[in-house]
């Protein structure tokens, strides 16, 4: 993934030949797969997305952010996928409580521990944000 991100920062012209495949594959198949039944492998497993520690997943988010830039119809992909994922409830918890979030409630926790709450990929949403 950084040959190929360092190839397209040289020749920024081939970001759109290869885009469309290739930020689909990032999205679906490296980052956010979701594991479920019905996308069982062939083994009958749940499929895992394939970038699963920092470092792959580090590389994979670069190099979506390098085909995103200065090429609107990778950047439109992109785009158009996290607003079809935030629509899908399947990755969201089913807690009550985990939604109804203010900034005075839970300010601090009874460890001591201030942060967010963590509803489902959000970290690597806002990154690649």
């Amino acid at each position: 993934m950084m040959v190929l991100r360092g190839l397209l920062q040289k020749f920024p012209a081939r970001k759109s030949a290869i885009g469309a495949k290739l930020v689909t594959f990032l999205l679906n198949d490296c980052l956010f797969q979701i594991p479920h039944g019905s996308g069982a492998g062939s083994d009958g497993a749940p499929r895992k997305p394939l970038c699963m520690n920092s470092a792959s997943r580090g590389a994979a988010l670069r190099l979506l952010a390098v085909l995103s830039r200065d090429c609107l119809e990778n950047l439109g992909i992109v785009l158009k996928y996290l607003r079809e994922f935030a629509g899908r409830a399947s990755w969201r918890s089913n807690k009550t409580s985990d939604w109804a979030i203010t900034h005075l409630d839970d300010e601090k926790s009874l460890t001591g521990y201030v942060g967010l709450k963590n509803l489902g990929c959000i970290c690597y949403m806002i990154s690649l944000f």
